[in-house]
């Protein structure tokens, strides 16, 4: 799955989560913490699928496979 489509689907849950704070009286100053958090995470774990794409594969002990 590309980063593109997963970053969207999570800023659609961040918003729903904002609006239902905001819905619950939830201060403003919480809210903006939360998403603050949840974007954080968001990136994080958006990133974590997609730094092993560009490490390449070291032979330690010489075999070939070939």
């Amino acid at each position: 799955m590309s980063f593109g489509i997963y970053a969207a689907g999570y800023a659609i849950v961040i918003c729903g989560l904002i609006y239902a704070a905001t819905l619950m009286h939830v201060p403003t100053h919480w809210i903006v913490a939360g998403a603050i958090v949840l974007l954080g995470l968001g990136i994080l774990s958006g990133g974590e699928g997609h730094a092993a794409e560009g490490r390449c594969a070291i032979d330690l002990f010489g075999s070939d496979s070939a």
